[in-house]
């Protein structure tokens, strides 16, 4: 499974898990050695912070 589709499915676990209160993303973020990480952003309804879980890893841990 690639990563785009591992991201989708978990997306959509977290979300149903979280409830309607919270939105949650996913994000590709540029890094500074030129690669690229995919994460999860979670946004709770009025919040000012949102913390982005990078999934990547975790992905390689499914894919065994």
């Amino acid at each position: 499974m690639g990563i785009e589709s591992f991201a989708e499915k978990v997306k959509e676990n977290v979300k149903r898990k979280l409830g309607k209160d919270c939105d949650v993303t996913v994000r590709k973020v540029g890094k500074n050695n030129g690669g690229s990480c995919t994460g999860l952003c979670v946004t709770e309804d009025g919040a000012s912070l949102s913390p982005l879980i990078y999934i990547d890893s975790h992905n390689e841990i499914y894919k065994k």
